[in-house]
């Protein structure tokens, strides 16, 4: 769910971002049966999706990408930390689940950071395009 939620904010921007993130992955968390997380997953994916299409919003460069996705991971991290801590009442367990959110952010990179520069191109071609019709 983090490569289209990535690609999405990227490409058109915060609020995109935070609907694709918070209302897409708190859907999923619905329908897969987990319930319990589907508030806390609108707020931080959400939040996420908003960050990174704010940071690129202003600069589309490798760089901004690379910052934006570095803050998704903080955000990701702390943000499920922080979900974990009070949904189990403990604050020593959820660091059990840091390591799998950083692969989760880290493998979205490895796949998101080579394909945007050129879906970004696509996607300039496509709007110009409707815009001319």
């Amino acid at each position: 769910g983090n490569v289209p939620l990535f690609i999405v904010a990227i490409l058109y921007g915060r609020w995109m971002g935070a609907l694709a993130g918070g209302l897409g992955m708190a859907l999923f968390d619905v329908v897969g049966g987990w319930f319990l997380w589907a508030p806390f997953t609108l707020v931080i994916v959400g939040l996420i999706g908003y960050t990174v299409g704010a940071i690129c919003e202003k600069r589309q460069t490798f760089g901004a990408y690379v910052l934006a996705l570095t803050a998704a991971c903080v955000i990701k991290v702390v943000g499920y930390y922080g979900a974990e801590g009070l949904i189990y009442g403990n604050w020593l367990a959820p660091m059990a689940s840091v390591p799998g959110n950083l692969v989760q952010i880290g493998v979205a990179a490895a796949v998101v950071l080579p394909l945007v520069s050129k879906l970004k191109k696509h996607a300039m071609v496509v709007s110009w395009a409707a815009s001319r019709r």
